[in-house]
């Protein structure tokens, strides 16, 4: 384990320095596409999801939303599965790096306005997710030891939050970095 992470730091170290991204600090408000992570541990996980997903419909957002899971894959129980994907280990190699040939790693390219990591997880599948899109403003808990997301949020919440909870207070704060830019 401790050698399966060392060259996975070398690999990520090595694609960080190659790795650029235009940063923008685009308000919910703003954006068009969201590229959201949340922890499916539960099949009661699911109504929580289609909210989050209803919302964004409601408005007029374009998303992904990518279910991490630990189990082995299931089918999901969406009817508009071009919204939603199930990933977990076996999307990536040994090294915790994405398959090449998976859907997802191609996913990874495009400019999506906004990602929300929406877990607490700290695994290096969701570290490489969260390190190497292309998102314009990324927010997420800041589990890392390295600062990943262009937004940081500290993890002082008295109780376990619902993945919808935590989306409605990432949407607060990134339309709050709109308004302090304007003073």
């Amino acid at each position: 384990m401790r050698l399966q992470r060392k060259v996975f730091n070398f690999f990520y170290q090595k694609k960080k320095q190659h790795f650029h991204r235009h940063i923008q600090g685009i308000p919910y408000y703003e954006a068009n596409s969201l590229l959201l992570v949340v922890d499916y541990k539960r099949a009661e996980d699911i109504d929580i999801f289609y909210r989050i997903g209803t919302q964004l419909i409601f408005d007029n957002k374009d998303y992904l939303m990518l279910l991490w899971t630990e189990q082995k894959k299931q089918s999901l129980p969406f009817p508009d599965s071009h919204h939603y994907l199930l990933i977990g280990h076996e999307d990536f190699t040994f090294l915790k790096t994405p398959k090449n040939d998976h859907r997802f790693f191609s996913l990874l390219q495009k400019p999506f306005d906004l990602f929300m990591d929406l877990t607490r997880l700290v695994e290096l599948p969701l570290l490489w997710i969260a390190e190497f899109n292309h998102a314009k403003l990324k927010i997420g808990f800041n589990k890392f030891s390295s600062p990943v997301f262009d937004v940081n949020i500290h993890d002082t919440f008295s109780r376990d939050l619902t993945a919808e909870e935590i989306f409605r207070i990432f949407v607060q704060y990134s339309n709050w970095l709109k308004v302090q830019k304007k003073l």
